[in-house]
């Protein structure tokens, strides 16, 4: 992105991107830690991931109200995101079935 390019974009986008950005490493985060739940004050934080785990498979009010503010489509985010689940799922399980 240029310099030109970045001042088009305005604090309010840029916020918005973020927050999206946020939601969807949260989601990411809670698919590759779900197997080892953490203790003590960050079981808060797991519970925000796997919320936005679930909304963003099942393309929920948050998944839906962020790609509104970024002018995306909800239902393609959703999609991407359960393609990635599965490549993740797919290339965990056989490492899993490797080590039987």
């Amino acid at each position: 992105m240029s310099r030109e390019d970045t001042r088009a974009v305005t604090p309010e986008q840029r916020l918005a991107r973020a927050a999206l950005d946020l939601f969807i490493k949260d989601g990411i985060d809670y698919l590759t830690t779900c197997e080892s739940q953490p203790k003590g004050n960050a079981k808060g934080l797991f519970y925000d991931q796997k919320r936005a785990f679930n909304d963003l498979c099942r393309c929920g009010r948050m998944t839906k109200r962020l790609a509104e503010f970024n002018d995306l489509d909800a239902r393609y985010i959703s999609e991407k995101f359960r393609a990635y689940v599965r490549r993740y799922y797919s290339e965990v399980q056989p490492e899993a079935d490797a080590n039987l």
